[in-house]
């Protein structure tokens, strides 16, 4: 066991301030187990000012009053690859983040962590992560999941704060009043892009709530219960979707993404990290995924490109199955992956609504439109098939049309969705 999960919390602390005594303002805490500790802030770590950064430890089972794994004040404290778990407190009950003065604001850095199970029992909210007072984070490729709210914000709340999120997967959180999943307060502004939000609850606003005087930005994301837009001060950006994210095992903590998920090369290349959670790089084919993971497994179906112009355009499909000799059929759609199109013999659910775009395509089969999109695999479960789109109405840009391919005959064997979009 590391030596810092044997020290009592004040003699934590001191030593954390004799690492940053006077100009110096940093200090690293790296490799420990922090945990069963008490405080009235920062039941496992407490920092004011400077840029401390805290990696890869173990913060378990701390109690604050406010933060109860960690409580960081005017600081733009890194906080980076750590399990944050089953800390209890009044106050962001995983991280707090407190005061920042406007003409100098902080910038807390929260990435790459795990941040679960954790309590707030009383308060005003945040049980993962709560900001207030003037702090700016930037939050990126964290697993939130499984935290509980005093009253606000299940994952995260912001007070008087600005918060960006992007690549996160917030999963299962929620607070007793509003906004299971994020909420915000006092002229807060939140800018959210390729999250995943999922299975948050709360009475009010399962997802996300902000009050009258906040703000909320969100693209490029997948939030349950978006297309209801059932609250308030939402501003709803491009490439918001609502459709089960198909993740391993979340009941069980596996939040990487199945083959068949419809976050899959739906998020951005520009603007993401270069990585994932994992440290896999993104985006691994085609465009980065939302969320925290970068699926960098077996794609069956992949494209050359992901959007076409008005005028017009040709995308070409690479087919690659699990089985060879087999004949295929490439189904489009334009009303979405979920809840799919259940195949004959019910061994397979392909992940395209079938819908009158597809009876469309039916019909122009072997035209030059859709190219071999009927055919034959090869030995290796090889093929391949080309979309040429001819010119569309004025009027077009940001239509989705969505693809995936089954075996047929049996119908055992379908692929992952890839989305088309249609740009100027």
């Amino acid at each position: 066991m590391a030596f810092f999960s044997s020290l009592p919390k004040a003699q934590l602390w001191l030593l954390l301030s004799i690492l940053s005594f006077n100009s110096i303002s940093l200090w690293f805490l790296i490799n420990n187990i922090i945990i069963e500790n008490h405080a009235d802030y920062g039941g496992g770590i407490y920092c004011e000012s400077g840029s401390p950064i805290v990696r890869n430890n173990k913060i378990l089972s701390n109690h604050g009053g406010e933060g109860g794994g960690i409580c960081a004040d005017y600081s733009n404290i890194k906080i980076f690859n750590n399990v944050i778990s089953k800390n209890t407190s009044g106050w962001g009950t995983g991280i707090r983040c407190r005061f920042a003065p406007p003409w100098n604001p902080s910038h807390p850095q929260i990435a790459y962590n795990l941040i679960v199970n954790n309590k707030s029992s009383w308060g005003w909210g945040g049980g993962g992560i709560y900001v207030s007072d003037g702090p700016e984070p930037y939050v990126w490729n964290n697993i939130i999941a499984g935290n509980k709210a005093g009253y606000y914000g299940g994952a995260i709340c912001c007070y008087i704060a600005s918060c960006v999120l992007c690549c996160n997967t917030i999963y299962g959180n929620s607070a007793t009043v509003a906004g299971g999943a994020l909420y915000g307060s006092g002229a807060s502004k939140f800018a959210v892009a390729d999250c995943i939000l999922w299975h948050d609850n709360a009475p009010q606003a399962p997802e996300v709530a902000v009050d009258s005087w906040s703000s909320f930005k969100i693209s490029y994301s997948d939030v349950e219960g978006s297309s209801k837009g059932i609250w308030k001060n939402i501003e709803w950006g491009y490439g918001v979707i609502d459709e089960d994210p198909l993740f391993e095992d979340p009941e069980n903590g596996d939040f990487h993404l199945t083959r068949t998920s419809p976050c899959i090369n739906r998020s951005r290349t520009m603007y993401v990290p270069s990585d994932d959670m994992d440290g896999d790089v993104r985006p691994y084919m085609g465009i980065a995924d939302m969320g925290a993971d970068e699926f960098v497994g077996w794609h069956p179906l992949e494209a050359d490109a992901f959007s076409v112009p008005e005028t017009g355009g040709i995308i070409n499909f690479s087919l690659k199955a699990d089985k060879g000799n087999c004949d295929y059929l490439i189904v489009g759609g334009v009303s979405g992956t979920a809840p799919g199109t259940p195949l004959p013999g019910n061994h397979a659910n392909l992940r395209v609504n079938w819908d009158w775009f597809s009876d469309l395509e039916m019909t122009l089969l072997d035209s030059r439109i859709f190219k071999n999109f009927f055919g034959h695999l090869d030995a290796l479960g090889h093929g391949g098939a080309q979309l040429n789109v001819p010119p569309m109405p004025s009027g077009s840009t940001g239509i989705d049309f969505y693809y995936a391919y089954c075996c047929i005959d049996p119908f055992d064997f379908v692929s992952n969705p890839v989305i088309v979009t249609v740009v100027d």
